[in-house]
């Protein structure tokens, strides 16, 4: 078998969690002596192939105004057109389709089309081949920010008028895709609902937290709190839709009534710099910065309790299976596929969203009886089973070996 995986970045430190799962995936697959090809975005000027670590890489040059990994440098109307381009590109189908006529995989598995538009799918369509999967990660079919974050993210999730132009071209060409999947039923559903994949199978697959079960098994006796002070942790964008400024304000209430609590905040983004100016003189609230590797290891083992507290309608957090990867269980937003991911009182608990007071009033109950969070470790090992690179692997090939329905 030969699998051909599109996504629009194959970087390891670019393109997020997308990046990340497909380049497990690759990896996994390969060590399984399945053939595996990429096409991916760049910021080349001609199509460049690379192998590495057993994998065909095909890097296609921006075909549009700039490269998608620019775009938050680009101004709103650069933007607005870019997006036009980005619709169906017929330079990116050309060079998809000869890629893949020349390939011939029996698989293509579409994870991303951002920067690669949905002509990726009508290559693959047209270049025969009878297995087009597609992975929803996000809501990039739905709205233009690929969120439901910020005015136009608000009008897309309330599939508004103003985003038919977008979200209407994008449903019909999605006809092309004989089965669809997403990390969660939520937003499998919000799919169907707005017509996209009317003619595909529909599948759950959840995504992986990075590790092998070898590795939970090594991971079993890695190290947990033992001091009486709770450490939160919060990894993710430092934007206001992630519910960064909620968690913060709860922190330092519920540290007013409980001295023995502690909250690390890893990762980038817009709020950054105010945000760490307004609460440079908190002695409950310490900035670490962008984290990876090693570093970010540290962090989910010191940590008692890990923090999802977004205010929009997210898919499946990887940073929550991460956490039950260290035993950690997880305080998080009850909102889009994340209560999918959590049970209530063992591996976690669900708050609503942007509610200061009551993200406050759970902080200070587990900061003082931390023994509820270290009671919780052996459930929340026991859901990471479930997110294993072998078990999101095991899935997918169910799905490439599965007859589509047409």
């Amino acid at each position: 078998m030969k699998v051909l995986l599109a996504t629009f970045l194959y970087e390891k430190s670019l393109g997020g969690g997308v990046s990340a799962v497909v380049r497990e995936l690759a990896k996994a697959l390969t060590q399984r002596g399945i053939e595996v090809v990429v096409i991916a975005t760049s910021m080349v000027r001609n199509v460049q192939f690379s192998y590495e670590e057993g994998v065909r890489i095909y890097r296609l040059p921006p075909y549009n105004l700039y490269w998608v990994g620019d775009k938050n440098r680009q101004p709103a109307w650069k933007k607005a057109l870019w997006q036009g381009g980005d619709l169906w590109n017929p330079r990116i189908y050309a060079a998809a389709r000869s890629i893949i006529a020349q390939e011939k995989p029996d698989v293509v598995h579409v994870h991303k089309l951002r920067g690669l538009s949905t002509a990726i799918w009508t290559a693959a369509r047209w270049a025969g081949v009878k297995h087009i999967i597609h992975t929803c990660h996000d809501h990039e079919l739905l709205s233009p920010e690929g969120t439901f974050s910020g005015r136009i993210g608000r009008l897309a999730y309330a599939n508004e008028k103003a985003v038919w132009l977008y979200t209407l071209p994008r449903a019909w060409l999605a006809r092309h895709v004989h089965i669809v999947t997403a990390p969660s039923q939520f937003t499998l559903n919000l799919h169907i609902k707005r017509g996209f994949f009317s003619r595909a199978d529909r599948r759950v697959v959840a995504n992986s937290h990075g590790f092998t079960r070898q590795q939970l098994s090594s991971m079993q006796g890695g190290k947990h709190s033992v001091s009486e002070r709770v450490n939160l942790l919060y990894i993710g964008r430092l934007e206001k839709f992630k519910g960064l400024e909620t968690l913060c304000r709860s922190v330092e209430i519920a540290s007013a009534r409980q001295a023995n609590l502690h909250l690390r905040i890893a990762g980038y983004g817009s709020l950054a710099e105010m945000m760490q100016n307004r609460y440079k003189d908190s002695t409950h609230i310490e900035w670490c910065g962008p984290v990876s590797g090693d570093a970010k290891e540290r962090l989910f083992e010191d940590c008692d309790l890990a923090v999802a507290p977004s205010e929009l309608h997210e898919n499946s957090p990887i940073t929550i299976l991460e956490a039950y990867a260290h035993g950690k269980p997880v305080i998080a937003s009850c909102i889009g596929g994340i209560p999918e991911i959590i049970t209530e009182g063992k591996t976690g608990f669900l708050l609503p969203p942007g509610e200061v007071d009551i993200w406050a009033g759970k902080i200070e109950e587990v900061s003082r009886n931390p023994v509820i969070l270290r009671n919780m470790r052996p459930d929340c090992l026991d859901a990471a089973q479930k997110f294993t690179i072998e078990e999101m692997l095991e899935n997918y090939l169910a799905i490439y070996t599965e007859a589509p329905a047409w």
